[in-house]
């Protein structure tokens, strides 16, 4: 049997801080409120507007959603694959709760 191992996604290759990021979002519906991003970017020493400027618009973007609520901005993952992609490469994605029981 060939033992598992984590694909290597194409390029660009990420810093495991930022995959964790969309880990982040992924995890809240891949569209969270801009103030829980900046905080959360705060706590783990990440430059939100340089995290979307860097990967652009295609994959990750900032702006108001009518749908969400009033005049807050968001920040959503365009391309879910390409975060979902890096995300497993580092180790960090979050799973769905009931994905943490082991299968015996």
């Amino acid at each position: 049997m060939v033992p598992y191992t984590r694909p290597i996604p194409p390029e660009p290759f990420i810093d495991k801080e930022i995959a964790n990021f969309f880990a982040y979002i992924k995890k809240r519906g891949n569209c969270v409120k801009e103030s829980d991003c900046i905080m959360f970017c705060e706590k783990n020493q990440l430059d939100l507007d340089s995290i979307i400027l860097q990967y652009g618009y295609s994959k990750i973007m900032k702006g108001k959603i009518p749908k969400k609520g009033q005049n807050n901005l968001h920040v959503c993952i365009m391309d879910k694959n390409w975060a979902n992609a890096r995300a497993i490469c580092h180790d960090v994605e979050i799973p769905h709760h009931r994905q943490y029981k082991s299968i015996e």
